[in-house]
């Protein structure tokens, strides 16, 4: 008897590198917009050395740490466009293929429904919103209070901004999240992503109110 092929959308090993090369992909894409941005507020763009662009400012005060960041920002302002755009295409890849490999299980041609999957729609949304934006929001306080009220460079900048950094990345696994679930419950069929919703609960519950106070006229 032939042994039935599984398909790469089953695979768990293919589900957990798609999120491994998202997670790559997007620090690619945020590395490089990164540096367009630090490059576009210093002026990179308009100057050819790096000492041109800061003229006498490495006098007054630059450490020698932050030297070496602006030169890697200076060396990186047009790659960067590169980094960022394959970083861009990579992480819409993995989106893409992981939306498809939602619910997909071995030898199982139908969409398995995780207990995430079961949770009321809108339910659901709230919590990873929510989640999302609080780690935005730590993410962005970390940074912004280490680059702007402490901005020495050393060990615990570091393990400060890698923090921010993975908080960011965090949030968008909760909005990833969200969509994988959407997906799931869309390809269920049935209409199960609208109709196990808190508001259509609600809809339905008012419109039985309805019937019964009608019924008593």
């Amino acid at each position: 008897m032939e042994k039935k092929k599984i398909k790469l959308t089953q695979e768990l090993w293919a589900k957990i590198l798609a999120f491994v090369l998202l997670a790559l992909f997007t620090a690619a894409l945020l590395g490089g917009v990164l540096i367009i941005i630090s490059a576009a507020s210093g002026e990179c763009y308009r100057y050819s050395s790096l000492e041109e662009a800061l003229g006498n400012m490495q006098y007054y005060g630059i450490s020698d740490d932050v030297l070496f960041w602006l030169n890697i920002v200076f060396d990186l302002r047009y790659a960067s466009f590169a980094i960022a755009a394959a970083g861009l295409v990579g992480a819409i890849c993995c989106i893409v293929f992981l939306c498809c490999a939602a619910g997909r299980r071995k030898n199982r041609e139908d969409i398995a429904l995780n207990w995430l999957d079961k949770l009321p729609t809108d339910v659901y949304l709230l919590i990873c919103c929510g989640a999302a934006f609080l780690l935005v929001a730590l993410g962005v306080e970390l940074i912004a209070d280490r680059a702007y009220f402490y901005p020495q460079i050393d060990a615990i900048f570091y393990m400060i901004i890698a923090g921010g950094a993975l908080c960011l990345l965090a949030s968008i696994y909760c909005a990833l999240a969200f969509l994988l679930s959407l997906a799931t419950r869309v390809k269920a069929g049935g209409g199960i992503w609208w109709r196990n919703t808190a508001i259509c609960w609600a809809l339905k519950l008012c419109w039985r109110a309805v019937r019964w106070c009608w019924g008593l006229v």
